[in-house]
């Protein structure tokens, strides 16, 4: 969200969970470019391919949907790490991409794309 000006608004709860110890992590939710990804589900039971194939965190570049499931399902601390590890990494990037949008003018562009994946 942002103001008439360009200047970058988030709601408190975004920050909270950003810094926090990662309670949707834990739980199995992760954040991707594409949305939300909720691990937990069947459908990634078998599934070879990264969280987030854009992303550069240890998690994405080490473990597929299919491992990062199975830890989370078995209730392994591992699973819940990885999970915050890469929400984490995500908010990092996130961030990253809006100060750089801010500074070369393309966040309206950037900020609409973004919403766009998340809607």
């Amino acid at each position: 969200m942002t103001t008439p000006r360009g200047k970058l608004v988030l709601p408190d709860v975004y920050c909270r969970y950003a810094v926090s110890e990662g309670p949707l992590g834990r739980n199995g939710t992760l954040f991707t470019r594409q949305g939300k990804l909720m691990i937990r589900n069947a459908a990634h039971a078998r599934d070879p391919r990264p969280v987030d194939d854009d992303c550069t965190c240890y998690a994405c570049t080490r473990f597929s949907r299919g491992a990062l499931r199975h830890l989370v399902m078995a209730g392994e601390m591992l699973g819940a790490q990885l999970a915050t590890l890469h929400n984490l990494h995500f908010y990092l990037e996130l961030m990253r991409r809006i100060r750089a949008g801010l500074a070369d003018g393309t966040f309206p562009e950037g900020a609409a794309a973004t919403a766009g994946a998340w809607a």
